[in-house]
């Protein structure tokens, strides 16, 4: 290549990344937590993530490139997590991992922030794709900002797979639009390989991005119908991105009633019901509240944005305001209204899934209870509300001459509302991430198997069995556990293992007589014996689910590999015949066109003056944050300092109302602070009593704030919220909400200090 090729083509480079510059500064807000600061956020989800990283990487450089089982999770008995959870988060984590000086911690963190960035390209280079470069940067930093992006889901929820498939959503959205736009070899590639890439990173929220794209699809070729078959090689890149997937998928399909997905979708009332996690229009239309540094946990609402759904509002309105003028002959052409259409229609249709009102069609389609939560969709929400708000953006040029200033506004505000949560709650050090740190996590039940719901666990277990000492013993020295019942052994039999590899354990066995070999290691479809080379059938134990193996008597060698199934055989076959289709049609494609160069229309010096600015509010300082400390809770209703029994202090309250009606609800926050080290976990009650003393409603609480008390830091309080339901048939009068702290199963209440009594009265309520 000579120098003025090489020269030419590095110039084409820069033209095509220019305007994508200023995105990546309007990111850096969003990852300033995750560069600045060591570890990742503590009591999330991440933690899962990181162990994760960390098995996969052990299988991985022990040569198992594709492990559906993990053989140290649940106490060593293993866990086919890795054949039902969406694998991308984790391989594009081992990217990082793999190399010298990264740990799963930087890993997992890599992986959040490349989820931002890739969030805030894709959505500018679809929107500007459509709308312009002015458009693009707002819709950017409108998605990339908004709470659900920017903070719930990194930060308080710390989930690695859903972070990710937000970021590639708009990547995949991006590239089917480039392909419409300008069909070639390239394009088409990309499209498929973003579709693919967007339903490998979560398993939920790839049944609602495929119902974003193909409805974007269908709704982009349906008005020009007579070219819907040329033009249906959007359609063919979107089916072969999913079959692509197909060795991840099948065996998700297939094999579903290998394990126990009774958790995942809860009875109604249970935490993971649906019903019990609809918003509010309150809640959705809410303002993130003030972070406070002297709790254990900041608090957060599943709201849209205030910037994001005010600017929202006045797209939507201008847009169908402006279109029946244009219906009405008073206007010309619009950019693209078409495609604004789409953006406001669904916009509605995700808000009504998430209010109550679309209960019956939770409870109709078939998968969606999966979903667990309605909240989730603020996810794809916020991309549809970017997009439709950039769109406004072009819509007003038409109409005023400095229009275009608007973006630079909206950036502007969008930041300033995104600084306060920009400043999160510093972490502590994460610690280890070794099997043995695992482990100890398991036995301490936060969790078995990385999940808290057992939602893996083979359906064959009936029983959780009890952990078993002599694997714990290995897995906490980071050994290769033994995993032989030697009570099954006969006393004039001798065996001697090894490990070949984590998937591959070799029994040497020596005897008279025949015998049930008994394995601490649930069995699963996969595993696979062999007995002096020749497969054998084995058993299962009951109710533990353990395998089983029937020992012929005689000096035998027994190989135990976890290999392949059907299923997961036709998934790779079916991945391997979509990747070869795609290479074909890829060939068949005339070579893209070089686009002809273009200016930016967008003022990026406003953008980049607003993210210097904002720079300066980032230094420590409590312009952003609250910091309470000693007794003293900041910004609360009901300032208190009630000591109950020399261990926990209530230092505030919140009550959302004073006057109510029958059948109403009130809202209860309590701000609890340890006194002092504690042996034993209190329970907490919220009581609603007559001016008699009589109880009318109640709610309690296992572990305050959903922490145990046990475990409570001196320096930092738990912020604790009950709903108090009153009954239908209260009469009116004056109430009281009290307050207290007891043990369950022992049946005592801790004392006020000082007050007397064994429940404080928090506040007087009037009945109507």
């Amino acid at each position: 290549m000579t120098f003025r090729r090489l020269k030419q083509y590095f110039q084409q480079l820069w033209r095509l990344s220019r305007p994508y510059i200023p995105v990546v500064f309007l990111c850096l807000l969003a990852m300033w937590p995750f560069l600045t600061r060591a570890s990742l956020p503590n009591n999330t989800d991440a933690e899962l993530h990181v162990f994760r990283l960390a098995e996969l990487s052990q299988l991985v450089r022990a040569g198992i490139l594709y492990p559906r089982w993990a053989p140290n999770f649940y106490f060593g008995y293993g866990y086919p997590i890795f054949n039902y959870y969406a694998p991308l988060a984790y391989y594009a984590g081992l990217g990082f991992e793999l190399l010298p000086l990264i740990g799963p911690i930087a890993a997992v963190k890599g992986i959040f922030l490349l989820s931002i960035l890739l969030g805030g390209l894709g959505t500018f280079s679809f929107t500007r794709l459509i709308w312009g470069d002015n458009a693009g940067y707002a819709a950017a930093a409108l998605y990339v900002y908004a709470p659900y992006i920017q903070y719930i889901d990194p930060h308080a929820r710390g989930v690695l797979a859903e972070s990710l498939s937000l970021g590639l959503l708009p990547c995949a959205l991006a590239a089917l639009a480039h392909l419409h736009q300008h069909p070639g070899r390239f394009t088409f590639a990309a499209a498929v390989l973003f579709t693919s890439l967007t339903f490998l990173a979560h398993n939920l929220m790839a049944m609602i991005f495929g119902g974003v794209l193909l409805g974007w699809i269908l709704w982009t070729l349906l008005p020009d119908w007579r070219s819907f078959f040329p033009r249906g090689v959007l359609l063919i890149a979107l089916f072969l991105g999913i079959g692509l997937t197909s060795f991840f998928w099948l065996p998700v399909g297939l094999e579903r009633n290998a394990i126990n997905l009774t958790s995942v979708v809860g009875e109604a009332g249970s935490h993971f019901s649906f019903a019990s996690h609809f918003l509010t229009v309150d809640e959705l239309l809410s303002i993130t509240p003030r972070h406070d540094w002297g709790a254990i946990s900041p608090t957060f609402t599943f709201n849209l944005g205030l910037i994001q759904w005010v600017t929202a509002l006045l797209s939507g309105l201008l847009w169908v305001i402006v279109q029946l003028t244009v219906y009405l002959g008073r206007k010309p052409s619009l950019p693209n209204p078409y495609q604004a259409n789409f953006f406001i229609l669904s916009a509605l249709i995700l808000l009504a899934l998430m209010l109550p009102l679309s209960t019956g069609v939770w409870q109709t389609l078939p998968l969606l209870p999966f979903l667990q939560f309605p909240w989730r969709l603020l996810g794809p929400m916020a991309l549809i509300l970017a997009v439709l708000c950039g769109s406004m953006i072009p819509l007003l040029q038409g109409y005023f001459k400095n229009a275009s200033y608007l973006g630079t506004v909206v950036i502007a505000l969008t930041l300033l509302q995104a600084a306060p949560v920009a400043q999160v709650l510093p972490w502590g050090e994460f610690g280890p991430t070794d099997t043995a740190a695992l482990t100890t996590q398991e036995i301490r039940g936060r969790w078995l198997g990385t999940t808290s719901t057992g939602d893996f666990v083979p359906v064959t277990v009936d029983v959780v069995p009890e952990r078993r000492g002599q694997l714990l013993s290995s897995l906490l020295e980071n050994q290769t556990p033994d995993r032989i019942n030697y009570t099954s052994i006969p006393d004039n039999s001798q065996i001697e293992w090894q490990q070949i590899n984590p998937l591959h354990i070799r029994y040497d066995v020596q005897g008279d007589e025949p015998f049930l070999l008994r394995l601490y290691l649930f069995d699963f479809p996969g595993w696979q014996v062999t007995i002096d080379e020749e497969l054998v059938e084995s058993e299962i134990g009951r109710p533990e689910g353990f395998l089983v193996i029937p020992v012929p008597a005689g000096n035998h060698q027994i190989d135990v590999v976890f290999g392949s199934t059907a299923a997961r055989t036709w998934g790779w076959v079916l991945s391997l015949l979509s990747l070869v289709i795609t290479g074909l049609v890829i060939w068949r494609f005339k070579p893209d066109k070089q686009m002809s160069q273009t200016n930016s229309d967008a003022n990026a010096l406003p953008v980049l003056t607003s993210i210097l600015g904002l720079a300066i509010l980032l230094l420590p300082s409590q312009w952003l944050h609250d910091q309470s400390g000693g007794f003293v809770k900041e910004r609360t209703d009901i300032p208190l300092q009630v000591n109950f029994g020399d261990q926990i202090m209530l230092i505030g309250a919140d009550i959302d109302q004073a006057v109510v009606k029958p059948g109403d609800s009130i809202d209860v926050t309590l701000y609890w602070k340890a006194i002092r080290p504690m042996e034993i976990n209190f329970q907490s009650f919220v009581h609603f009593l007559a001016e008699d003393g009589f109880l009318k409603t109640q709610d309690d609480k296992l572990n305050p704030g959903d922490f145990p008390t046990g475990q409570w830091p001196l320096d930092k309080y738990v912020l604790d919220q009950y709903e108090l339901l009153i009954p239908a048939d209260t009469l009116p009068g004056s109430y009281s909400i009290n307050a207290g702290l007891w043990v369950s199963e022992e049946g005592w209440r801790l004392p006020v200090i000082d007050e007397g009594g064994d429940s404080f009265p928090l506040v007087e309520i009037e009945v109507r």
